[in-house]
């Protein structure tokens, strides 16, 4: 099955199973209810990670050329496969594809898509969804709708103690990103510079009173897109995707940190 109503994500990272998203209805949840069409990649991407894509495929062009024409969205949904199944997610972000992000490949000018054409499109991920009803084909033939759920804004439920648990954790991160950017920068020049790129893409580490945005912002960092020569953490993006809450989000990130940091202090010591 594509999609499931009920389900679980289950992610191994050090040692530990970290189990997640377990399908709950909430309240006011028609509000944020749209369709969207669909594309599928390698590997699932966070809000304000970009994405560029460049084909030829008929296919792709005419998903393009829906949104560019469409009345009611400029957005697509871009959904990841889990890492272990290699199926479709039926959690994943919107983009915005719109005249200025996309370009004729070989001439660089901005373009619609058009049949045949060489199209080149770069886009940011914006809103967090999840799939609400198996995709269906599209009256073209030619790519996937799905109904989705913006889960942006959507109410989390968390208790005092779980509220009082992700701001001890959400301290944490700055001294830890410090220490794990120390030992790959110690990996290689090559590294350095493209974590430092990274970085630079990604913008500074949000305040502690946006939890959630920094846990995201720490997998943007650890899980780049896309990924360097040097794998960096284990893939957690899929896992951040699917928390229901910022507690959820920032043990993972302070996890998936603390995770790499052991690896590559091991690492350092072996060589």
């Amino acid at each position: 099955m594509f999609v499931r109503r009920m389900c679980t994500l289950s992610f191994l990272l050090c040692n530990q199973v970290f189990i997640l998203l377990t399908y709950i209805e909430y309240p006011n949840s028609r509000f944020r209810k749209q369709s969207l069409p669909i594309i599928i990649i390698d590997t699932a991407i966070l809000p304000n990670q970009t994405l560029e894509i460049t084909s030829s495929d008929p296919k792709l062009n005419s998903l393009i050329d829906y949104v560019l024409q469409s009345t009611t969205s400029d957005e697509l949904g871009i959904l990841g496969l889990n890492p272990r199944t290699k199926s479709p997610l039926n959690i994943g972000v919107t983009a915005k594809v719109t005249k200025e992000n996309v370009r004729n490949a070989l001439t660089g000018t901005r373009t619609g898509a058009g049949t045949g054409a060489v199209i080149s499109l770069q886009t940011t991920g914006q809103r967090r969804f999840e799939i609400e009803e198996q995709p269906y084909l599209h009256d073209s033939g030619s790519f996937y709708m799905a109904h989705v759920e913006i889960v942006e804004d959507r109410e989390e439920i968390m208790s005092m103690e779980q509220c009082h648990e992700a701001e001890k954790l959400s301290r944490k991160l700055p001294s830890l990103v410090q220490k794990w950017k120390q030992l790959v920068y110690s990996q290689s020049t090559t590294v350095k510079r493209q974590v430092n790129y990274i970085m630079e893409t990604i913008g500074p580490m949000p305040g502690n009173d946006h939890i959630g945005k920094r846990a995201l912002w720490v997998g943007s960092l650890v899980n780049p897109h896309p990924l360097p020569e040097m794998e960096l953490c284990s893939e957690i993006r899929p896992a951040l995707l699917s928390c229901k809450n910022n507690y959820q989000r920032i043990y993972l990130a302070v996890l998936s940190l603390q995770s790499s940091i052991d690896y590559l202090s091991d690492r350092k010591r072996s060589a």
